[in-house]
This record gives C-alpha cells, structure tokens and sequence, in this order.
C-alpha cells in the first residue's frame, strides 16, 4: 500500500494524493479541525528541534515564519509548516497503515485512509491528533463502501485504474463548450451575466484540470467544439523553453533601459540587543 504527503509539495497535487485509494472498496475520510490557525510557534519549534535543529537556531526561526504566536494565513511559509509541524503525526499513521494494510495520504488537513476490507481507524486517528495538538472534527469523519459515490480530493476513485473527473463537472464543462460554440463567448458571458475575460479565465482553468486528470476527456471536448476552443484556448506557436527564454530578455532589457535612481540609505528604527552564544534561549 502507499502511504505519502501530497499537500504543498513539488511535483504533487491532488490527483496523486488520490492516486492511491483508485479502487479502494473502503474509504474512510477525516478533517483537522481549524488546522492553520491552531499551529503555534511552540509546535514549530519543537519540530525544528526534531529534524536537527539547534535550541537557539530553532526559537529564531519559528519566531520569524509565525504571527502573534501562530503561522500567518497565506504567507508562503506556512504550507511548508504545516507539513513540518505534522511530520511525526505522519509517521504514526504510516505506521498506523502499515499494520492494517491500508493506503494513506494526507493533502493539508485531509486524512484519507482506504482498503479492500472493512476497517476504521476513527480512534487512532483521533488519538494521534490529540497528542500532536490538534482536533479531529467529527463533521467531517465520514466512511464510504463499495457501491457508494468516493472521492478523495475531489476525485473519483470507483475506477481502479487511476482518479476521475466528478461527472457533473465534465457535464458542466460540456455544455458551457456548447453554448460558447453556439453563442461565441461574449454571448455565453452575457447569458450568465458574468464579464467574458472572466469567464474565459475560469473555463480555461477548469479545462486544463481536466485535461490533467482526464487527457482523453479533454481530447474530446476540444475535438467536438473547436470554435469554441479556439476562442477559449490561447494558440501558441513557441514552446515552454522558448517563451522562458524570451521573458528572460525581456527583463534583461527592463533592467537595463530602466531610469537610474539612487536609493536612500537605509537608518534601523530598532535595535537588537546583542545576546552571547552560551546564554541563547533553550
């Protein structure tokens, strides 16, 4: 079974972190409750100490990625955090899957655990996230068996083969493709009273999630409604290296075209007391 973290991570998403419950029998779903605003610089510090860090080093730096004893929402710090906080969390229930033989990932706040046979590992969970500091929320702990619509981040796992697409998604993609065929884009727009850059924009975004979950499906689509995919889907004639490669010398030439100006100097309102390495917080 596969047991792995695919909440802010490089290279993972949520496809891969429901990758591994594709044609479970079982599923069984939990939620931390007010994840985020519950992880306090003690927790940051006590996993930095966990993975090497020193006790002065460790105080400093949670103290820099944290806000009034708490990480800061939307700083780009803090998904990484997260992940560091929960690290032993993790390993438990690595663990905890290991024993039982089943599949668990973890994107952000939500658990996923799943198998061929019946379980429940409710309990375990709940103890676990006592014991790191958080609280399991009991709306969200939901379990699901073969024969019942699961979807694990917002996918389908009933195909055991790979995650699909919700239906009533690709349903609501095929017909807003339709209509936008039909009526062009400002016509689509204006019939669902929203501004035609903006809905453009939100197509767009959908049809490429869709073509990452499902190729074939978009395939298809673009197939089937090629006006309307003309319209909606930006042509290019260079690739990915060469479009990198022309914004680089675009900024180049900013850089060097760009007014010459003489930046004041930089006067500290604030002090910091100068603090020996022997006497640095434990």
């Amino acid at each position: 079974m596969r047991r792995e973290v695919n909440g802010f991570i490089a290279r993972r998403s949520t496809i891969t972190n429901a990758r591994p419950h594709a044609g479970a029998r079982y599923l069984q779903k939990f939620d931390i409750k007010d994840f985020f605003i519950n992880i306090r610089t003690l927790q940051i510090r006590a996993a930095l100490r966990n993975i090497g860090f020193g006790p002065g080093a460790a105080t400093m730096l949670s103290r820099l990625v944290s806000c009034n004893d708490r990480i800061p929402l939307g700083a780009r710090t803090s998904p990484r955090i997260s992940n560091l906080v929960l690290m032993s969390f993790d390993d438990a229930m690595i663990a905890l899957a290991d024993e039982r033989d089943l599949a668990y990932t973890r994107y952000a706040d939500d658990l996923s655990f799943s198998a061929q046979a019946m379980f429940d590992v409710s309990s375990e969970v709940r103890a676990a996230l006592t014991s790191s500091g958080f609280e399991l929320n009991a709306s969200k702990t939901k379990s699901f068996k073969h024969g019942q619509p699961m979807f694990v981040t917002g996918l389908a796992i009933s195909d055991a083969s790979r995650p699909r697409l919700r239906k009533r998604l690709k349903s609501r993609l095929r017909r807003e493709f339709y209509f936008v065929e039909r009526f062009g884009l400002a016509g689509h727009a204006n019939k669902i009273g929203a501004h035609p850059e903006r809905t453009a924009s939100r197509l767009l975004g959908q049809f490429h999630y869709a073509r990452s979950v499902e190729p074939e499906f978009a395939t298809r689509l673009e197939a089937k409604y090629p006006t309307a995919f003309g319209e909606l889907i930006p042509q290019r004639t260079d690739d990915r290296v060469e479009r990198a490669q022309r914004s680089r010398r675009e900024f180049l030439t900013d850089v060097e075209n760009a007014p010459q100006q003489t930046l004041p100097f930089y006067t500290p309102t604030a002090s910091l007391p100068f603090v020996p390495a022997h006497r640095a917080v434990e």
